[in-house]
């Protein structure tokens, strides 16, 4: 009993820590805290912007650990498997574009989040597009599509959801102690 009630102490004393100093050491621009925003675009109107990144296995490495299939040839370790990009990137790349349009502000929720497809690599790479329009209450709709296609603005997008931001995080939920 004594070692949980010295956990809880400790997990909430670096939560707090943490959230008192968030983002103080960080040095890092917006960009590089954003790696999947590339070309930025605007959009239909001053709440929208089009965002366009090209994913590739030469750049993007991490890639090449999900792929399905696994070792596609013994004679040649350059041909691999169909790539996709991870469901927590997909949303990863939705909460930066939504970023964008609310620098100042801090994430704090993602809903209605519905993902129509994977987002595969064919030949190794894609080029995608990532459409944030900012609504009331500081939400962010953001959806990504293909960019290759000459009727991509009327395809599902492959994965679309809400951000929401706030000004500052919501406080830490208190807990009861561990019985």
């Amino acid at each position: 009993q004594q070692f949980l009630e010295a956990q809880e102490q400790i997990i909430k004393a670096y939560i707090r820590k943490e959230a008192a100093n968030h983002n103080l050491n960080d040095t890092r621009t917006p960009r590089e805290k954003r790696p999947f925003i590339g070309v930025m675009f605007p959009g239909k109107s001053t709440n929208e912007i089009i965002i366009q990144r090209q994913l590739n296995l030469d750049e993007d490495i991490f890639l090449k650990d999900h792929v399905l299939g696994g070792k596609v040839s013994v004679t040649d370790e350059k041909l691999l498997a169909l790539a996709v990009v991870p469901f927590t990137m997909s949303i990863e790349m939705l909460a930066e574009a939504a970023a964008e349009m609310i620098p100042e502000k801090v994430l704090v929720e993602i809903k209605n989040i519905k993902a129509n497809r994977w987002i595969t690599l064919r030949d190794n790479k894609i080029e995608l597009e990532m459409v944030a329009k900012l609504n009331a209450n500081n939400q962010v709709y953001v959806f990504i599509r293909e960019a290759e296609s000459e009727k991509a603005s009327f395809l599902l997008p492959i994965i679309e959801g809400t951000v929401i931001f706030a000004d500052a995080y919501p406080k830490p939920i208190e807990t009861n102690t561990f019985s």
